[in-house]
């Protein structure tokens, strides 16, 4: 079983894991799934996607593949585009669901399903006929998501340039690394996608777990520690404030060079500091090096009254990263929460969109999905075509509304009266909506007037309704 880059941060911030996809994932976190999914409904979330396959097409006929491997169509497709499409066997059956990134035209990403990553590259160098060349990039990249009616502000306190349009990309730099940021999602909501080399990634979590109520205070002491000087001269300048330090219940001794104080943070966390003070006869006090910066210290006595004294310091670390630098100090906090599998399941289906291996596998026809605009039958050619023109579909997707009291999960028979029509495909109680929802592979011909669901040997009452169950306003 793997684990993603962020796996041991994950679980020092209280992260619950299970096996999924071939990857250990959180499916939750200390707030819970529920208020997981309010963050993101609310004002943001923030998810470790890492498990998702990343491949890179390139060639002079790169365009030409994606047009033969692939459903949709890339013709004429601008660049810094995304689209998602299908991937159908020769039997017009789903092998996969995925995004496709146009870089340039002869260099296109390819996102897959974590579950798929091995299946999915074998199939595709084995179909690729006009001589792309696919690189499989999955263990070298990973990827966090921000979702939310936030994500925007909040993604934007770190990178300058980020996607305007949706389903569009950009490049940017992150220590030096380049990222790829994206907006897409799949939660429902307006959000982006980031991602990055394995080495950056959880330098690219910490900064924007900075700036969440929940987690700021569980970074604080880190974060304190890898302050530079840099970021403390840049924020105060910015702040137009000097640096306040209180060492509480003590007599200042002059002759200590490490000591313990406490930095205006609201978690008031104490770090190690440098302080070369000035002395009263010293001809070159006021000479301070270049890498020291000004400082007034208060100091409390035992008998509670507050001396002010001048000095200048340096914050003692070795090699403390820039990336924290000014965003940790006077910074606007953010309801931000870390979210799981758990929530990225019930965002999505709120949102009606299908998952491999329940709303689609290898044998479910790509036409029987209700994506038909992701399939142009106008192509030429491409794989699955001649099998989807010769198969008319048998069943559909549904979206239920289960009106009896209970929640109907995958698997469950569906009946309309006594006669069985299909089966529930995901199922869960809407947090957003306050009732439960599914959606259903039933009978395209089937008669819908008198839908139950079968839950554990109890029928509950159902209606079909329009999908998505919720929609963004």
């Amino acid at each position: 079983m793997k684990k993603t880059a962020l796996y041991e941060k994950l679980l020092s911030l209280g992260g619950k894991f299970v096996e999924f996809g071939g990857f250990y994932m959180p499916v939750q976190f200390q707030s819970g799934i529920l208020n997981e999914h309010k963050a993101v409904r609310n004002e943001a979330g923030i998810f470790d996607v890492s498990h998702m396959g990343e491949f890179v097409l390139e060639g002079e006929n790169a365009e030409k593949d994606l047009n033969y491997l692939f459903t949709n169509d890339f013709a004429e497709m601008p660049e810094y585009k995304v689209k998602y499409t299908l991937m159908c066997n020769e039997n017009g059956g789903a092998d996969d669901d995925l995004l496709v990134y146009k870089v340039n035209e002869k260099k296109f990403y390819i996102v897959v399903n974590a579950s798929n990553i091995d299946k999915d590259r074998e199939l595709i160098k084995n179909r690729i006929k006009f001589g792309s060349v696919l690189t499989d990039l999955s263990d070298k990249i990973s990827m966090i998501a921000v979702q939310g009616p936030l994500a925007e502000k909040l993604t934007g306190e770190f990178f300058k340039e980020l996607p305007k349009g949706f389903y569009t990309f950009v490049f940017s730099k992150f220590q030096g690394a380049e990222i790829l940021i994206s907006r897409t999602g799949y939660t429902g909501e307006d959000g982006f996608e980031i991602y990055a080399e394995n080495k950056v990634i959880n330098n690219i979590l910490d900064v924007f777990l900075c700036r969440s109520t929940r987690y700021r205070s569980a970074y604080s002491e880190r974060i304190m520690n890898h302050i530079s000087v840099a970021a403390l001269k840049d924020s105060l300048r910015r702040s137009k404030r000097p640096l306040t330090v209180e060492i509480n219940g003590e007599l200042l001794d002059f002759n200590r060079k490490d000591i313990e104080i406490n930095l205006p943070f609201p978690e008031k966390k104490n770090i190690k500091i440098d302080l070369p003070f000035p002395k009263k006869n010293d001809a070159d006090k006021d000479k301070k090096p270049r890498d020291l910066i000004d400082m007034n210290l208060v100091i409390l006595k035992p008998n509670g009254q507050k001396e002010y004294k001048k000095a200048y310091g340096k914050i003692v670390c070795e090699k403390p990263p820039f990336y924290l630098k000014p965003f940790v100090i006077n910074a606007e906090l953010f309801n931000a929460e870390l979210a799981g599998l758990g929530a990225r399941d019930t965002l999505r289906l709120e949102s009606a969109m299908p998952l491999y291996g329940h709303e689609m596998n290898e044998t479910t026809l790509a036409s029987e999905l209700g994506l038909d605009a992701y399939i142009k039958m106008y192509k030429d050619d491409f794989v699955g075509k001649s099998a989807l023109l010769n198969t008319p579909p048998k069943y559909r997707r549904a979206g239920l509304k289960i009106t009896g009291k209970g929640i109907a999960r995958e698997h469950c028979a569906v009946f309309n009266g006594e006669e069985l029509i299909g089966e529930v495909t995901s199922g869960t109680m809407s947090p957003t909506l306050g009732y439960p929802v599914a959606m259903a592979r039933i009978k395209i011909d089937a008669e819908t007037d008198d839908l139950t669901v079968d839950v554990r040997g109890k029928r509950l009452s159902a209606e079909i309704v329009k999908m998505p169950f919720y929609k963004r306003s």
